[in-house]
């Protein structure tokens, strides 16, 4: 996709300004439930290229990244 290191700030505040953007529209997939809580499959668009990135969605409401690279959104 054309990153480099010097991008990784940069790639790092996207996927979180995106991930919740997305998170608060609603815009994501549930995916496992286990006792480290919710998972959840939130879409990320980079350079016009979308794939879905891992979140856990923490009993406290709080979200984290677990996977940046999910698969493909076909």
């Amino acid at each position: 996709m054309g990153y480099s290191i010097k991008d990784s700030q940069y790639l790092k505040n996207e996927y979180c300004r995106q991930a919740l953007e997305q998170y608060l529209l609603g815009n994501y997939k549930l995916k496992n439930l286990d006792r480290r809580g919710q998972r959840l499959a939130i879409a990320i668009n980079l350079k016009g290229t979308k794939f879905y990135s891992g979140w856990m969605l923490c009993p406290e409401g709080k979200i984290r990244n677990t996977t940046p690279f999910g698969g493909w959104i076909k």
